[in-house]
This record gives C-alpha cells, sequence and structure tokens, in this order.
C-alpha cells in the first residue's frame, strides 16, 4: 500500500480518536456522509483508491463536496473489518445487503431529527424529595459528609444530618436508600460510599444506601450499569477469617455477587433475558429462585450459583441460566458511547434506539426477521440513524406530540 493511502488511514485513526483538525474532520464526515448508488462490490483496491482520494482532496478544496462510491453488496467479513478499523462509522448492514449512506435528499426523513441523550438523572432521597441533577455534569460522588458532583462541586441541597444520614437542608428527616434515576435519553455515573463507580444507561434506576453497613454492600438495580467495584472493608468470618465484605447486585430475578471487578449487567424489565458480562476479577450469578433454595441440605443441587470468569458472560432466561463467550463489543457498546448490534433483528436495534432517544417505537407492520449488524455512534442524530435503516425498506414516520416524540415503522 502506497504512502497517501497510509496517511489516508492516520487520518481516519485521528479522528476515531478525536485530535483531528477541524478540516479533517469535516472531510472524513463528507467522505460517508456524501455516497452515491452505484453498485461496485467492495474490495480492498476499492477502499484504497476511497482513502487515497480522501488525502489527496483532504486541504485542497474547502468547500466542494466530494461523493464516494456506495459498495452496495459485500460480505459480513469486510463488514466487520470496518467496524473496527473505521468504529466511528456510521452503517448498518444485513447478511444479503450493506445498508450506508446515500445522497438522500427526502426533506421528510431529514426533518426527522432528535438528539441523541446525554447526561441526565434524578436522585431520589428516602424521604420522597427528588433532585434534578446537572446535565452539565457526569455524575455524583456520595461522600462521608455530604454528596457533590463528580468535578467536587456541591451538591448543595443534600448534607448528613447529626446521626450521620443523609437529608434535605430543609428536612431533618434521615435518608437510608438514596436512588439514581436516569430517563430514556439519559446517563450518569455515581460514585458509591465504598469507593465503588457505577455508569448507568438509559431509563436505568439504582438503588443504594447512603452507607453500606452490615455485612454486604446491596444494591438494587433496573435497567442497565457498568460497574467497577472496589474492594470492601474486611470483616471476620468463623471458619475463613479476614473476608473482604461483598458486593452484591440484585436484579428483578437475579442477584450478582462479587468482590473487587468490572462487570456490565442489562436488567431491563421489558427484554424477556438478563444479561452479566464480566471483564475482570469473578462474580457469581444466581437466579432469585436459586437463592430461596440456598437453605435446602443439597448445596451442589443445579440451582447452585453459577461462576464466571474474565471474557464470560451470563444470560438469564426465566431463571435458566447459561454462559457462553462474552462478546464485549456489543454488551459494552453504550460503555464506548457506541450503539452496536450483531446479528440482531430490527425491534432489538429500535428498542435500544428508544431509550437513548428518548422516543417511542409503535409499528404499523410486523417487522421481518432479518437480522442486522452494525454500529453508530451515540452522539449521532435520530435522523442520521434513519437514513441508515431506510435502506432496509423501512418507512419511518415520526409523531411529534406534548408527551413526546413517537416513531411510526412500516414495512
Amino acid at each position: 500500500m502506497n504512502e497517501n493511502v497510509f496517511k489516508a488511514k492516520a487520518i481516519l485513526q485521528k479522528y476515531k480518536e478525536g485530535i483531528c483538525t477541524p478540516e479533517e474532520k469535516a472531510w472524513v464526515e463528507d467522505w460517508y456522509l456524501q455516497m452515491n448508488t452505484e453498485g461496485d462490490k467492495l474490495t480492498e483496491e476499492n477502499l484504497k483508491t476511497d482513502l487515497f482520494d480522501l488525502h489527496s482532496r483532504i486541504g485542497t478544496i474547502p468547500h466542494e463536496k466530494q461523493k464516494i462510491t456506495h459498495h452496495k453488496q459485500f460480505t459480513v467479513v469486510a463488514a466487520a473489518c470496518l467496524i473496527i478499523a473505521l468504529s466511528f462509522a456510521l452503517y448498518f448492514y444485513s447478511k444479503k445487503e450493506k445498508l450506508s449512506f446515500s445522497d438522500n435528499k427526502n426533506k421528510d426523513l431529514i426533518s426527522l431529527d432528535v438528539k441523541p441523550g446525554g447526561n441526565r438523572a434524578i436522585l431520589t432521597l428516602a424521604d420522597g424529595s427528588a433532585i434534578n441533577l446537572s446535565d452539565e455534569q457526569i455524575g455524583i460522588i456520595i461522600g462521608a459528609d455530604s454528596i457533590s458532583y463528580a468535578d467536587g462541586s456541591s451538591l448543595s441541597t443534600i448534607q448528613r444530618d447529626n446521626a450521620g444520614s443523609l437529608s434535605t437542608r430543609n428536612t431533618n428527616t434521615p435518608v437510608q436508600t438514596l436512588a439514581l434515576t436516569t430517563p430514556k435519553g439519559g446517563q450518569y455515573q455515581v460514585t458509591l460510599p465504598d469507593g465503588s463507580k457505577v455508569r448507568l444507561n438509559a431509563a436505568t434506576t439504582l438503588k443504594y444506601p447512603a452507607r453500606f453497613t452490615g455485612k454486604d454492600r446491596r444494591v438494587e438495580l433496573e435497567g442497565e450499569a457498568y460497574f467497577e467495584v472496589a474492594s470492601g472493608r474486611k470483616r471476620r468470618d468463623a471458619k475463613q477469617g479476614a473476608q473482604d465484605t461483598p458486593f452484591i447486585v440484585q436484579s428483578v430475578g437475579q442477584e450478582v455477587r462479587v468482590l473487587g471487578t468490572h462487570f456490565n449487567i442489562k436488567a431491563y424489565t421489558d427484554e424477556s433475558n438478563i444479561k452479566t458480562t464480566l471483564v475482570e476479577g469473578a462474580v457469581q450469578v444466581s437466579s432469585i429462585s436459586q437463592i430461596s433454595s440456598r437453605n435446602t441440605s443439597d448445596l451442589y443441587a443445579p440451582n447452585s450459583p453459577i461462576l464466571l470468569v474474565p471474557g464470560q458472560e451470563s444470560i438469564n432466561k426465566d431463571g435458566n441460566i447459561i454462559v457462553q463467550p462474552a462478546d464485549f463489543k456489543t454488551s459494552l457498546a453504550w460503555v464506548n458511547d457506541q450503539i452496536y448490534f450483531k446479528d440482531a433483528p430490527i425491534e432489538d436495534i429500535l428498542k435500544e434506539v428508544s431509550r437513548w432517544y428518548n422516543i417511542e417505537v409503535a409499528y404499523k407492520t410486523k417487522p421481518t426477521k432479518e437480522l442486522y449488524s452494525g454500529g453508530i455512534s451515540r452522539k449521532a442524530t435520530l435522523s442520521s440513524l434513519l437514513k441508515v435503516l431506510e435502506k432496509t425498506g423501512l418507512q419511518f414516520t415520526l409523531i411529534r406530540t406534548t408527551q413526546g416524540n413517537k416513531l411510526v415503522v412500516q414495512q
């Protein structure tokens, strides 16, 4: 590959890392946004040509928009290579056809522009007080004397009372349990009293105590969150001596017990299963029905907790847990500010989109069983996504009401 191609790839890598110049950024985005509808196959030579064309034009034609070939049909392997090399790119493809940007002039579609989600959350105290947290902050820290934002600025409406519990400034009602809730279209982070860090995805609620006491550190999760669990304080065990206080995440139908580790749990109540993905450390995954059977004498029954090691994920469906190799690219995409799917039906894709863009999705006709793979930045607008998904033959109508946005899908 010649020097110009290497330079072009370097520009693409700079874009991925967010360090390219505004001019380079504009040309990279134009390269993807201005595709025509020719039916050439994607080959290594075509890729070289496109990269060379990109490099040769950057900085030389500041106002003219270039067109890049739309490679209509290509293999799944080639598409996967593009995902890895150009993970910033927005595209979807089915097993039969690539779905990419076209030079679409459909004004109705372009007008369907809904901004992506952002930092939004509500902190609810035990007395029912609800605090809308700043959307200019990424998270909060539960400290010994108060709650502050992640940058150290004070959350002035909350302080510790004389008993050591959290309370609002205008009430002495003790707060024992806090709830951090992200709406649809929101995300937020919290550092718990023990130093553990939790990042909440959209439409998620995490309940946790103002301070951890007792034999474990227990929190409740509904939705999806990524955990970085700190080692707990030591406690004495009659048989095993000093032990770290276990950290327990309870969801509807499941309990995860950990010591110090990084993992993701996806436990939305509108989905048929709970997925637990382990990045570091070790966790024990149990269904709630399994937990209730622990008092029996048969501790080694099939209902015993299942141990995950790094690189594994569990799928809990109706109390039955299976273990499989983890797909980090899919399971942790949201943590990396991406929406990514692999062999997923359109209903699963739009369910994720619904949460992040805070829209309701309705189907005018029954979706097909076609499976899709691809990725999009969570920073992209809804119209960018719809311009891609229309390539599947789907039609979209966005209905705006005082209650919010509703996307009607028809195929």
